[in-house]
């Protein structure tokens, strides 16, 4: 028998790599790893001079700033906006669906309202009842806020209930002027046991802005007071705030 040298196969020769240039259409390369059918995929995205299509969300904190970038980017077509009146958000989708087209729904900017302090203030009182003290000093804090009655007479019903911090209030009575009349007894060294008056407006027209920066409008306070063994609580309700507050952010939309 005639023995057979063993066939050496010719060495593979390697393919030098091709330059591809890059662009939006080669950014994205799809690769077979040996012969087991395992795909790799590698995103060049990164490595061009620009994003394929721009997104990300974004976020702005004023209205102005909010329309700016709205309406710099927005198209007629596939720009949605969305408002969520509880949590005082706006949210503009610049890559939205359209009527012949899906779209990303991935390119937005988020307008989050910011509380004026003022309606913080009036909101976290409201409905709760208090010291004629610490309403006195409330009504000084914001005169600013309101527009009826007058703020010198606002003053000085602030300034009336803080000197009778040591009387005995007996009732409170609507008069015809539509204000709270309180009758009180106070005890003087002098004159001894005295009754007096002091009156109240029976509502407060305020001026405020749900939120920073937005227009202000005009909202309701009706007065709530209870006595108890001679001690005076004051407080107020406010009317329709959480409305107001809706149709402020519905406003916002732009």
């Amino acid at each position: 028998m005639t023995s057979r040298s063993p066939r050496t196969s010719a060495p593979r020769r390697r393919t030098r790599p091709q330059r591809v240039p890059l662009d939006g259409e080669s950014a994205l390369v799809v690769s077979r790893l040996r012969n087991d059918e395992h795909i790799v995929v590698t995103d060049l995205e990164r490595h061009l001079e620009t994003p394929l299509r721009a997104r990300a969300p974004s976020r702005c904190t004023t209205r102005a700033t909010f329309g700016h970038y709205v309406r710099r980017i927005a198209t007629s077509d596939c720009t949605t906006v969305w408002a969520n009146i509880d949590s005082g958000t706006v949210t503009a989708v610049l890559d939205d669906h359209t009527n012949y087209q899906p779209g990303w729904r991935s390119h937005t900017v988020r307008l989050d309202l910011q509380d004026d302090p003022d309606w913080v203030a009036w909101n976290k009182l409201d409905g709760k009842l208090v010291s004629q003290q610490y309403f006195a000093e409330f009504l000084e804090q914001q005169l600013h806020t309101i527009i009826s009655p007058p703020a010198a007479d606002i003053y000085e019903v602030a300034t009336s209930l803080q000197a009778k911090r040591s009387v005995s209030f007996r009732s409170g009575v609507k008069t015809k002027s539509g204000d709270i009349q309180f009758t009180y007894d106070e005890e003087t060294t002098a004159k001894g046991r005295t009754e007096g008056q002091v009156e109240i407006p029976d509502e407060f027209t305020l001026r405020l802005a749900p939120f920073a920066y937005a227009t202000p409008v005009e909202l309701t306070a009706k007065l709530r007071y209870r006595i108890t063994e001679g001690e005076l609580q004051i407080g107020y309700k406010l009317l329709r705030p959480l409305e107001v507050r809706r149709e402020r952010v519905l406003d916002d939309r732009g």
